[in-house]
């Protein structure tokens, strides 16, 4: 584990100081134009950076995601290129003068610095990009289906919700849901979240896999309020049944990959790779690993072993209906989205035989 998030949040924020050793804020430094607007995209915030500054940012993406990082660490890690410390910390600072990474000062008086996790998968296009060569190489025009496209994961969850409404969400005196609803969502919900998704602790303690993650989306999306006696917000409740099952399943989409990057610089790394894809391409699963460890650190010593979170979220996705799994005549495997988390077919639904099936 890197930490807990709060701490973070209850530490003070830095304001990014210019002083005048700071080689990454001179002009005859390459690519260390500024000032920046604050409006500006991460691709032209990037072609602006300083080479030092790229290297530290690459340096917290791959080793440690969107968690915090001490600031004495982060330099030491990235101290393996060729830079000296005074132009690493140069390039720390000019990474916060443009708004790439926050800096917060911690109440023992450590510094620290995180991306956000909203700009993550930005960053990571960014940062390692995918060029058209890559893509082309990944790019398989012929495979056979093998499995995947289940049943719709919107689907699984309004299931689970129905039951809960139908129990009513009533506690016992620990706090928890009675042990007879709690059986009645867990065979409603169907998947259970591996390691790459980050769900709160305290319902991943008190609850299955498969119904704390119910349960965990229920209470960010407002649909269910917490406090000694749960509630339902009808309102937000009727917005949500009222949307297209596309838009809805785009919706969650965009939840699981928030969810795995939240959880670890790996898992992060994998969700980036998935917001690349393309709908409906078939891509060589052992190219796609090949950019997932290009923009993260997997564990040393496991050369060619599946990382536990990419193949995961591969799993996952085919879980939900969102992809499936294929083999080419050569017997390598492949995978495809059936959506994505943005883009969608022609007639705003799914592109795949089976997932249109599904979705019918």
């Amino acid at each position: 584990m890197m930490g807990s998030d709060k701490p973070w949040e209850r530490s003070k924020a830095v304001r990014p100081t210019r002083r005048r050793s700071d080689p990454v804020l001179m002009p005859e430094l390459p690519g260390s134009a500024g000032p920046f607007s604050g409006e500006d995209s991460e691709a032209e915030i990037w072609s602006r950076l300083s080479p030092v500054s790229k290297d530290v940012l690459r340096c917290l993406l791959t080793r440690f995601g969107v968690h915090p990082a001490e600031e004495g660490r982060l330099l030491e890690e990235a101290a393996a290129g060729c830079w000296s410390g005074l132009e690493l910390r140069a390039g720390l600072s000019g990474l916060q003068a443009a708004g790439a990474v926050q800096a917060r000062l911690r109440f023992w008086g450590e510094r620290a610095v995180a991306v956000t996790a909203g700009s993550y998968l930005k960053w990571a296009a960014v940062a390692s990009p995918w060029i058209a060569a890559d893509e082309e190489a990944a790019h398989r025009s012929a495979a056979s289906a093998v499995s995947g496209g289940g049943a719709l994961y919107s689907r699984a969850l309004l299931g689970a919700l129905a039951e809960l409404a139908r129990s009513g969400p009533v506690l016992t005196v620990k706090g928890r849901l009675h042990g007879s609803t709690i059986k009645a969502l867990e065979q409603a919900a169907g998947l259970s979240p591996e390691s790459f998704i980050q769900l709160d602790p305290s319902l991943r303690l008190d609850y299955p896999g498969s119904v704390a993650l119910v349960l965990d989306w229920s209470f960010s999306s407002g649909i269910l309020r917490p406090g000694r006696a749960w509630s339902w917000d009808a309102q937000k409740l009727r917005t949500w049944l009222d949307e297209p099952l596309m838009q809805r399943e785009r919706g969650l989409f965009r939840w699981i990959l928030d969810r795995a990057v939240r959880r670890s610089a790996e898992a992060a790394a994998a969700a980036s790779v998935i917001s690349s894809l393309r709908e409906d391409v078939w891509y060589s699963v052992p190219k796609l690993e090949q950019l997932c460890r290009s923009r993260s650190v997997w564990p040393a010593g496991c050369p060619g072993r599946d990382s536990a979170a990419w193949t995961g979220l591969l799993e996952w996705l085919a879980g939900c209906g969102w992809a499936e799994w294929g083999e080419t005549e050569q017997g390598e495997s492949c995978f495809r989205l059936l959506l994505s988390a943005e883009g969608c077919g022609e007639d705003g639904g799914f592109r795949g035989g089976r997932a249109a099936s599904a979705a019918a």
